[in-house]
């Protein structure tokens, strides 16, 4: 969801963040070609870029519903060892939620066909997934 940038500030890692409209914390890392944004650095760049508009993912993850609980963990896995019917068109069973956390490299996924959207989980940010519920 689009989201208003609302304040600059750094991160514990010393990394310029912004906080959005929703409340989400969105890193605002100059890392060219990914992420251009080297005006970040300045304070007079960041004051011109308050108000701008940003996607906020973390509003567009799903929420667990109350009441869930723990029904099942899986090991963890690495590339090498991820099995096979993640890789590809892998839904879970209706009514059951798929919590991802990445903690090394990245994860790559595209939801589809009724969620068109691409996420890249990074390390320890939090992916939940109910595709059954993003019905549109």
């Amino acid at each position: 969801m689009r989201r208003v940038i609302q304040s600059f500030q750094l991160d514990r890692y010393q990394e310029w963040t912004a906080t959005l409209e929703c409340g989400h914390i969105l890193l605002m890392r100059h890392n060219p070609p990914y992420q251009d944004c080297a005006w970040v650095k300045s304070a007079q760049g960041r004051a011109q870029h308050l108000g701008d508009i940003q996607e906020c993912i973390s509003c567009e993850m799903p929420s667990l519903p109350q009441n869930t609980f723990l029904v099942e963990k899986s090991k963890i896995y690495t590339r090498n060892t991820l099995p096979a019917e993640f890789c590809s068109k892998y839904e879970p069973k209706k009514e059951i939620w798929v919590k991802v956390v990445v903690t090394l490299g990245w994860l790559s996924s595209l939801f589809t066909p009724t969620l068109l959207k691409a996420l890249c989980l990074v390390p320890w940010h939090l992916g939940l997934c109910a595709l059954e519920l993003h019905t549109a």
